[in-house]
């Protein structure tokens, strides 16, 4: 209720003063908002000084340092590799050429490694080849401008033309290094994650209207290249033509991988049946051996217990036939 009367108080003598004292009232608006404004603005500027004054002393440049080093400790990476604009491998700009980011990047488009700046922006800086990578990680170092607008229109099959701004620098990242080259790839990139707009680098066709640091109007397509210098930069020509026979090296490589694969495979089959072949053959043998032996063993074992009982027989026989001599010979005597 008070809220109401509040209002209506106030909305009856705006138009009351504007009807009677329309100038002096106009007069009066003008003043009191041209204050508040000077005021506001005063007042920021001043914030802003007490806050730069805050970052450069000593001890809390230490602190952030600090906090600054162990944020950095946990990461566990600072190098993407990207192929198709998605990330193919992720690793730490030492290992780059030794673990994941060498065996991928051969197959990568791109990579983009992220050097961390103390309290400034975190430089993104774009190679195309493990060489790049290897040469130019040591000699980072920042544009001394930035554009003031980049205007896209996609054309896209299947898809409506549409126009959309690109960023290359924002409060915590910037594109704006010494040698990175602006082309296709990147563009692709960059619409993807900037914009989700979903694209193959071989079948985007584009034109970015860019208006640089001098105010000077130029425009861009795919194929052409923008290669960043310190002070200045340079529109060059550039070829799909290159992406298409890397594209077609990977994929040839991959399948003479493959066939390696599946023939090394093949070959592991083979020498495993023939080892278990041998084994088999040599344990038939073996067993044959074994059961031959016991065979013979038996064959003579009856052959010398047949000799026993025929010579048992023998005995049996003679000493019968010299019993009944025997008995003979007695009654003669009788």
């Amino acid at each position: 209720m008070y809220l109401l009367n509040a209002i209506f108080l106030l909305t009856s003598t705006h138009f009351t003063l504007n009807y009677f004292f329309k100038q002096q009232y106009q007069n009066f608006l003008f003043n009191f908002s041209y204050n508040i404004l000077y005021n506001f603005g005063k007042l920021e500027i001043l914030l802003k000084q007490q806050y730069n004054q805050i970052l450069n002393n000593p001890y809390v440049e230490k602190i952030l340092d600090q906090v600054e080093e162990l944020h950095t400790s946990f990461k566990t990476y600072d190098t993407i590799l990207i192929l198709n604009n998605q990330i193919v491998a992720r690793s730490i700009r030492n290992k780059i050429i030794y673990d994941d980011g060498y065996k991928n990047s051969p197959q990568a488009d791109f990579m983009i490694y992220n050097q961390n700046v103390k309290r400034k922006k975190t430089n993104q800086v774009v190679f195309y080849s493990t060489l790049d990578f290897a040469l130019f990680i040591d000699k980072i170092e920042n544009c001394s401008y930035e554009f003031l607008s980049l205007n896209v229109k996609v054309d896209y099959p299947g898809t409506e033309s549409k126009n959309v701004d690109i960023v290359f620098s924002n409060n915590k990242e910037t594109l704006y290094v010494v040698t990175n080259h602006i082309n296709v790839l990147l563009i692709s990139y960059l619409l993807k994650v900037q914009h989700n707009i979903e694209t193959d680098p071989l079948l985007l066709r584009y034109e970015i209207h860019v208006i640089d640091h001098n105010v000077k109007f130029f425009t861009l397509n795919e194929n052409e290249e923008l290669i960043l210098f310190k002070d200045h930069y340079e529109k060059v020509p550039f070829d799909l033509n290159k992406i298409k026979e890397r594209r077609n090296n990977n994929n040839n490589n991959n399948n003479n991988n493959n066939n390696n694969k599946n023939i090394s495979l093949t070959s592991l089959d083979n020498i495993e049946n023939d080892n278990l072949t041998q084994i088999l053959t040599i344990d038939i043998n073996k067993i044959m051996e074994y059961y031959n032996s016991i065979y013979d063993t038996q064959l003579m074992n009856d052959i010398v217990l047949q000799n026993e009982n025929l010579n048992e027989t023998n005995e049996s026989e003679s000493e019968s036939e010299t019993s009944v001599i025997t008995d003979n010979s007695y009654e003669k005597i009788e």
